[in-house]
Parts: C-alpha cells; sequence; structure tokens
C-alpha cells in the first residue's frame, strides 16, 4: 500500500511486526513532504542495526515525527562487530548522529536493546547538543561504566 497517500495518518504502531521487507516503504514515507506522521511505533519489530541505521537516516530528514518507539529490537548486535571493523554503524550511533540535527524528535524508546560499548558512548554524546528531545527510554540496554558516566556528565 502507498503510505505516501496516507497524508491525515499521525499515528503508526507496527510493533511486534517484522520490518525486513516493508522497512523500505517506511523510509520512503518518512522521508517524503507528505509524511504527517507524529508517532511511529516500532517496539519489538525485529529492527536490527541495518534498518536502525535507515531509519535513522530518514529520521534526521524528517520534521514531524515526535515520538519513536524502538524498544525490543535487535539495536545494538552489530557492536562487537564494529570493534574489529570501525566501518560498521551500529543502529544506537546513527540515532546519536541523527539526535544531533533533528529538531522535531520529543520521545525515543530504546529500551530493552543490546545498546553498549561505543554506541552508548556516542548517543550519550549526541545528547550534548541535542536541546528537543524530553524522554529518553534506555533501560534494559548494556551501557557499563564509562558510557554510563559520559551519560551521567552529558545530563
Amino acid at each position: 500500500f502507498k503510505l505516501r497517500k496516507m497524508t491525515s495518518l499521525t499515528y503508526l504502531d507496527l510493533s511486534f511486526n517484522k520490518m525486513d521487507e516493508s522497512s523500505t516503504t517506511i523510509m520512503e514515507y518518512l522521508m517524503s513532504e507528505t509524511c504527517n506522521l507524529g508517532t511511529l511505533l516500532l517496539n519489538g519489530a525485529d529492527v536490527d542495526d541495518g534498518e536502525c541505521v535507515k531509519l535513522a537516516n530518514a529520521i534526521a530528514k524528517n520534521q514531524s515525527v515526535h515520538t519513536l518507539g524502538l524498544a525490543r529490537n535487535l539495536i545494538g548486535k552489530s557492536e562487537m562487530m564494529n570493534t574489529v571493523d570501525p566501518n560498521i554503524t551500529t543502529g544506537a550511533e546513527a540515532l546519536g548522529e541523527t539526535l544531533r540535527v533533528n529538531k522535531t524528535l520529543k520521545v525515543l524508546d530504546l529500551g530493552w536493546n543490546f545498546i553498549r560499548l561505543s554506541s552508548a558512548v556516542a548517543l550519550a554524546l549526541s545528547l550534548e547538543v541535542n536541546h528537543t528531545l524530553t524522554t529518553l527510554l534506555l533501560g534494559y540496554n548494556s551501557f557499563g561504566d564509562m558510557p554510563s558516566q559520559i551519560l551521567g556528565k552529558v545530563l
């Protein structure tokens, strides 16, 4: 179906639906001028780092989404590969870059993922320049000592 034609759509909950094939359509819609979506919930939707990077790039350009739910996904699973190959971008790193430029997003739920190490640091450091986010849910990740210290310092 064509999301671009649904200009009145402001709330979309696709939680616990696998996002693999439909993610391209959603990204295109998020980057379109006709997108009026305010809330996008993709909790438990099997969003991995690659899909999250694409989503983060779309959200960086989007000016309508103020609530993004990405809890209970696979974000951060590529962290160990990132340690071996720094050219791999994790979902949390991409979201960190998005938070540096997006001025619309107010609520971001990243609870119950696998965010840790340098991904958690990148996410925490992005909060230094983001002044629009009002709610950030990070429970049940594996931040560890250093990212938690940086997050505490930034806040």
